[in-house]
């Protein structure tokens, strides 16, 4: 056996010369001619290796240098110069190499390929893959805090910089511009915006503008108020401006559920809602004649009924039409 002299380094004499070949090899019907002489060269040549370089069998009988360097815990292919602790150097200039394969050979909708990320107290924290079976690529954080709830977050970051965030509760923030191609589809059917009130309000509290300020809201509190602004919504499909100290959703257009009194009139499904006397109520609207015709005085409906409310007072769906 011989070795590569491009290695350098590390020395071994062999001293079991032709004799012990010729002896291990007795009756072999497949030695070369020549191994012997090429056993006794080998026996007598020093055998050199390059340092932190992994070594390989070039054939049968040499062993040179491989691709793979190691360094200071860290382990470079294709680099003797790794800049992590593992790096792959490679140039491929057609797209036919990326630096990294990972197959799984499974065929369930169980098998998965892909990476696994744990923390210090070696508990797994993330997982990337992609299923053989459905082909979904999975980005799953399943990160815990110490009371064993999910807290971790998943964020898409440019230049250090959090452009699309998903946090644990669902909650996804996109701090720049959305253009959207195709359709929005939301749960909730309301569109609301972040208003300044005078105090904190209850979910489906009619709503007025608050005549002694600007840009505010306040509870309705007097019937036919020509100033109603909406009702609050807490959980609106759509939602405009920022949240802050002192503000609340109020929605003014789609279907939102509304606090409603039936003692001014019985509410059917379709009937036009005003303010009440009833602070933060709406009732049903009495149409008032005009020349012969009865008209809704103007500017102070709020919305039409979508569900009856005989008698009492409580939540009603309310399509809200301000006009």
């Amino acid at each position: 056996m011989r070795f590569s002299p491009a290695l350098s380094a590390l020395t071994v004499v062999l001293t079991a010369p032709a004799a012990l070949f010729a002896q291990a090899t007795a009756g072999s019907t497949s030695v070369p001619a020549n191994a012997p002489a090429r056993a006794e060269a080998a026996a007598q040549a020093a055998v050199p290796a390059v340092v932190n370089q992994l070594a390989k069998f070039g054939d049968t009988l040499d062993i040179g240098a491989s691709s793979v360097f190691e360094s200071n815990g860290r382990v470079g292919v294709g680099t003797t110069a790794p800049l992590d602790l593992m790096h792959l150097r490679f140039t491929n200039t057609n797209g036919s190499m990326t630096g990294l394969a990972v197959q799984n050979r499974g065929s369930t909708t169980s098998s998965y390929s892909g990476i696994l990320f744990y923390d210090h107290n070696n508990l797994l924290g993330q997982f990337l893959g992609f299923n053989n079976v459905t082909h979904e690529y999975r980005i799953n954080n399943v990160a815990k805090n110490g009371a064993g709830e999910l807290d971790g977050s998943i964020n898409f970051m440019i230049g250090g910089m959090s452009k699309l965030q998903i946090a644990s509760n669902g909650r996804v923030t996109i701090p720049g511009d959305v253009d959207v191609v195709g359709n929005i589809a939301a749960k909730y059917q309301d569109l609301a915006e972040w208003v300044d009130a005078t105090e904190t309000l209850d979910a489906g509290t009619v709503v007025v503008i608050d005549g002694s300020s600007t840009n505010r809201v306040r509870r309705s509190a007097a019937a036919y108020d020509s100033r109603v602004a909406g009702a609050v919504s807490v959980q609106p499909g759509i939602q405009l401006g920022e949240p802050g100290n002192g503000r609340i959703l109020v929605a003014h257009s789609g279907r939102v559920r509304v606090k409603a009194d039936a003692r001014y009139g019985a509410i059917r499904a379709g009937d036009l809602l005003v303010t009440s006397p009833h602070q933060g109520y709406a009732m049903r609207s009495k149409p008032i004649r005009v020349g012969g015709d009865f008209f809704h005085r103007p500017g102070t409906v709020l919305g039409k009924a979508l569900e009856p409310l005989t008698s009492g007072s409580g939540e009603i769906l309310v399509l809200l039409t301000l006009q």
